[in-house]
């Protein structure tokens, strides 16, 4: 038992054991273990069972009498009738075994349908890449002997009580070897913050400062919605105004961005796609919103992103006319009132949209997009403006020639920027670029495809110059925050932890408050509207808050991700 202890304590041995291959030959049997499949085979002369570990090798999990701890696809079996000779669980704290009760429970597999961007092809929609597969568990059946199931090739569940603050370690045993490749748990709290009861589309979230925040959204009847709130000191969320702006009943595509602490400009889509934007204040307690001026800008404007770059201008990237890609400037007066473009620059005539823009200083600008015409190539362009705020493009390069859905692109420094994004299959790719000192030949360094099972609904933040999260959409519609590292050369993008926070999700909007805690808005179950605040901390020193989890992590070094928010109300 010691020497169980002694392995399991090994952090450095553990994670050299998941991430090498290995081959291990004892007593007649021989024990090969796959780090890329996370797939063991175990197997004798006349006996073997062959199986891989489908769920993270690190899950954080909600409090219940019977909770889904492990997820296992058993493929093959030859004699054999028992999955375990044992299953231990040892706690991580003060590393003595528990005595947990457990049971398996076997299930089917179920196909889904990925979710589609709007704008997808029609004619591609029914195409076998976009499909799914995963465990139907809420049909699964218990079973004790492995003669019980009724094939092979089959998911088992390992189902136990999970306990607030629990740190398990759980072991199998097989034919004499130890796994220590798989793998651990811990049970944590999460809240949410509802705030809208009936409908919470578009997100657009901004710090306003460390405890105050403006959200722009698709409320009820779809009407254009602002609201402020504000967290103490112990990230509980409270929401302090409202404002309908627009209830024509047809806003969506928000971009917000910030003036000053109380002054906000919003480019929208509003009735019929036509391009609006409109300033907005608050008073110094962040309350009273006000709208200020508005414009229509466009008679069609969608896949809006606007930046301010000073009190008195901000530019925008936006889907104009026959779907052609635009960027505008406009100004402001010193009341930010009379909104007037300034100049306008059609620099896609082919079909652009999906615009992420990000200002890397006052006069350069970095915009990501997708060119929509056959194939959904995704495209890097930088651009200037000069004194008069006359926009010039400046470099242009196609990262990808397939796929391209809702980019998120954030800033790095001035030469390096990182963006997620949904690709080949709807699956979830981040990837890293840099440019010159001349804000030219813009070059892809890195790419990491996070997620192979779809990831809709990207959002990126900046945790800081070497980590970052990103929320977005996980298959099946769950809502994920993924946390992600890079290197001092900006290259080897690597999954860190992986959060499973809500069972549905779209819209995502995700602000980084501190290197520690960030806040989320966005569209969950029965289409309300979210938001959330998330500890980001060392896996061992995650702290439980009182209260329900119903998540799920993966953590391989670093990072891991906890709410901590406590319901405060609806709005």
């Amino acid at each position: 038992m010691f020497d169980k202890f002694t392995k399991l304590k090994d952090k450095k041995k553990i994670n050299q054991l998941r991430n090498t291959d290995s081959v291990i030959i004892e007593n007649d049997f021989t024990k090969r273990y796959t780090v890329k499949t996370k797939n063991l085979l175990i197997q004798s002369k006349d006996k073997s069972i062959d199986m891989e570990l489908l769920s993270s090798y690190h899950q954080m999990l909600g409090v219940g009498e019977e909770t889904l701890v492990a997820e296992i696809k058993l493929n093959d079996w030859k004699n054999k009738d028992n999955l375990f000779y044992e299953l231990g669980f040892y706690d991580r704290k003060n590393w003595n075994k528990k005595d947990k009760q457990f049971i398996f429970k076997w299930c089917e597999e179920k196909t889904i349908q990925i979710e589609l961007p709007a704008d997808f092809p029609k004619q591609a929609r029914g195409d076998k890449m976009f499909e799914k597969i995963i465990g139907d568990w809420d049909n699964a059946t218990e079973f004790t002997k492995l003669s019980e199931l009724p094939h092979k090739n089959i998911r088992i569940g390992i189902f136990t009580e999970t306990i607030l603050d629990e740190k398990i370690e759980w072991l199998p045993t097989i034919n004499g070897f130890d796994i220590y490749e798989w793998a651990a748990y811990d049970v944590t709290a999460i809240h949410e913050f509802e705030h809208d009861t009936a409908n919470g589309d578009w997100n657009s979230l901004l710090m306003i400062d460390t405890t105050h925040f403006i959200l722009a959204y698709t409320g009820d009847n779809q009407d254009g919605t602002i609201k402020t709130f504000s967290i103490n000191g112990s990230y509980t969320i409270s929401q302090i105004d409202v404002l309908i702006h627009d209830a024509t009943n047809d806003c969506i595509r928000n971009s917000l961005s910030k003036i000053d602490s109380t002054h906000f400009v919003l480019a929208y889509t509003g009735t019929g796609n036509i391009g609006l934007v409109k300033t907005f204040s608050i008073d110094g307690s962040y309350d009273n919103i006000a709208e200020i001026d508005v414009l229509q800008q466009d008679v069609i404007g969608q896949y809006n992103s606007v930046v301010v770059i000073d009190t008195t201008h901000f530019i925008l990237a936006y889907t104009g006319d026959n779907q052609d890609g635009y960027i505008k400037t406009f100004s402001i007066d010193g009341s930010y009132d009379n909104i007037t473009l300034v100049n306008s620059l059609e620099h896609d005539t082919v079909a652009a949209s999906q615009n992420s823009l990000v200002m890397i200083n006052s006069t350069h600008f970095i915009l990501s997009y997708a060119v929509s015409s056959g194939n959904t190539k995704g495209t890097i362009k930088t651009f200037s403006i000069d004194g008069s705020y006359v926009i010039s493009q400046i470099d242009s390069f196609e990262h990808t020639s397939t796929a391209d859905y809702e980019n998120s692109l954030l800033m790095i420094d001035t030469t390096h920027f990182i963006l997620a994004y949904r690709g080949d299959d709807g699956d979830g790719y981040i990837k890293t670029f840099s440019i010159d000192g001349s804000y030219d030949n813009i070059a892809e360094i890195d790419v990491l495809e996070y997620d192979v099972a779809g990831a809709a609904h990207p959002s990126v933040g900046k945790i800081d110059s070497t980590h970052f999260i990103v929320a977005f959409q996980h298959s099946g519609g769950h809502a994920y925050i993924e946390t992600f590292s890079i290197d001092e050369s900006y290259d080897n993008i690597t999954e860190i932890t992986s959060l499973d926070h809500d069972t549905l999700n779209y819209a995502n909007s995700i602000v980084v408050i501190d290197n520690t805690h960030c806040i989320l808005a966005y569209y969950g179950p029965n289409w309300d509207g979210f938001i959330k605040t998330f500890n980001i901390a060392g896996p061992t020193s995650i702290k439980s808050i009182n209260g329900l989890a119903y998540a799920s992590v993966k953590s391989k070094n670093g990072l891991a991700i906890a709410s901590i928010k406590n319901i405060n109300g609806l709005a």
